[in-house]
């Protein structure tokens, strides 16, 4: 099958931990633009973290971004669909937090706030190369709907927590774990599978004719959903038992291998 659209997950699929885009990576996702496919990127990261990638990548479209929940033009900036989560479970989730001791980190209107500056928020701010802001309480700040809020633990307190939180928050929030140290929360109804159906809406692009590749738990939905997805070599074990391929590692350039085999032409494989 053709597929006309390939939704990238960013950290651990388009980049690894050095953050760069490889030549041989953007050679290949330019090669299939060239070849009529529409490519986008769908990751957790704010909006304003991921603009960057596409323009290295000279991509004009639509980005996925906040795990599906907003939806904007890379290069108008328009907004196709954003999904904030309603103030009063907002604050639940602060009170939460502080009752459990675990660190927040709070958006809204595409800007990163925490109660104060400490090693979580400038290992979140390398990572996501953005700038935080210390606002003192969050629940005293919050006066307008976010868009998103993570916890950033070690891994083993985050798994010690898992189910406490999903008991305390689920169905009025949707949880789910982009790396071993973050996990995210969002409404309900947001999905990175629900970013491409209106990217898809809009582009006349159904998701049996999309391909999606990703590495973490927060792309199982999307890897289920569209017509082909492509797990990465690194992705865990459950979250590869849920795509329909998985290709090598991000060390060993997966993104490539699995565009070379299912996009791009005989004519760029031959060299």
């Amino acid at each position: 099958m053709k597929y006309k659209l390939v939704a990238v997950d960013i950290d651990g699929t388009l980049v690894g931990e050095d953050l760069v885009i490889r030549d041989n990576t953007r050679r290949a996702l330019h090669q299939c633009v060239r070849q009529g496919v529409t490519v986008t990127l769908a990751t957790g990261r704010m909006f304003q973290s991921t603009r960057p990638y596409a323009q290295k990548l000279g991509l004009d479209v639509p980005l996925i971004t906040y795990n599906g929940a907003l939806v904007k033009d890379s290069g108008t900036g328009e907004i196709y669909h954003h999904r904030t989560v309603p103030l009063a479970l907002a604050r639940e989730v602060i009170r939460l937090c502080k009752e459990m001791d675990l660190m927040l980190h709070t958006y809204v209107d595409d800007e990163y706030y925490v109660e104060e500056f400490n090693d979580w928020s400038r290992k979140y701010e390398e990572i996501a190369g953005v700038t935080a802001h210390a606002v003192g309480d969050l629940e005293d700040f919050l006066t307008r709907e976010p868009t998103k809020f993570i916890i950033s633990e070690v891994p083993e307190k985050l798994d010690k927590y898992w189910d406490v939180l999903r008991e305390r928050l689920t169905p009025q929030l949707y949880l789910t774990r982009s790396r071993p140290i973050f996990l995210e929360i969002l409404h309900p109804a947001v999905s990175k599978v629900e970013g491409l159906k209106v990217l898809g809406d809009r582009l006349g692009i159904g998701l049996a004719e999309m391909m999606a590749v990703g590495d973490s738990y927060n792309d199982v939905e999307m890897l289920r959903a569209v017509g082909l997805g492509v797990a990465m070599g690194n992705a865990p074990p459950d979250v590869q038992a849920q795509a329909d391929w998985v290709t090598a590692g991000i060390e060993d350039e997966g993104l490539v291998v699995a565009l070379e085999k299912y996009i791009l032409n005989e004519a760029y494989r031959n060299g």
